[in-house]
């Protein structure tokens, strides 16, 4: 994927609005959970149509689009999800074992994870750009 204003930090965290409101979601009320979501959803949304709409020929549009769809599907909301959803249990596990009482305990986990998925997030993204040019970039 060519880079661009949806690829680097910090509108790339937008991207990670699934991620992050299950994340935040025992700090938060659900309507922010809701609207991290909405906003990672239009972020891919509106990276698709950008990417897209760049395009002169309506095959390249369609293929463009694609493109950025995989990646997102996998960037923004398959892998982060899943790595936030692991990161903040074993958080929360070794924040009991290591008996941290208080607002640390509430509010250290959701911040660890979040601190290390944004620390992820270039090495996530290499990796699913290798991945694509590996396999579906090749019929795209």
């Amino acid at each position: 994927m060519a880079g661009g204003p949806f690829d680097g930090l910090p509108l790339r965290g937008i991207g990670y609005g699934q991620a992050i409101g299950e994340t935040i979601r025992s700090l938060a009320t659900d309507r922010t959970v809701r609207f991290c979501q909405l906003a990672g959803g239009l972020f891919v949304l509106f990276h698709i149509l950008s990417a897209a709409l760049d395009k002169k020929d309506p095959v390249d549009m369609v293929k463009a689009g694609l493109d950025v769809l995989f990646f997102e599907a996998l960037a923004s909301i398959l892998i982060p999800t899943v790595f936030c959803a692991q990161v903040l249990s074993l958080a929360r596990e070794l924040f009991s074992r290591l008996n941290v009482g208080g607002d640390a305990n509430r509010f250290g986990p959701p911040i660890l994870t979040l601190v290390l998925l944004f620390a992820i997030s270039t090495p996530v993204d290499g990796l699913v750009n290798s991945l694509l040019d590996a396999t579906i970039r090749k019929v795209l």
